[in-house]
């Protein structure tokens, strides 16, 4: 479920303030590396891969 502080930021940044992504990413960060690096046991994969979940949740913001 996402709360309404995540909402704001969502709708800012499809309004173009693509600035207010940082507050998601540093809201949720922790969360998805230690995720992912549960399944990858490597440090610089999960880093990677944890990028590369923003990456794709930035560019698909709009279908979220």
């Amino acid at each position: 479920m996402v709360d309404l502080d995540d909402k704001i930021h969502i709708q800012q940044v499809l309004d173009g303030e693509t600035s207010s992504f940082t507050h998601l990413v540093d809201k949720y960060k922790d969360m998805v590396f230690t995720v992912i690096f549960q399944i990858l046991r490597q440090h610089e994969d999960a880093e990677d891969a944890a990028q590369t979940v923003f990456l794709k949740g930035f560019k698909n913001l709009n279908s979220f």
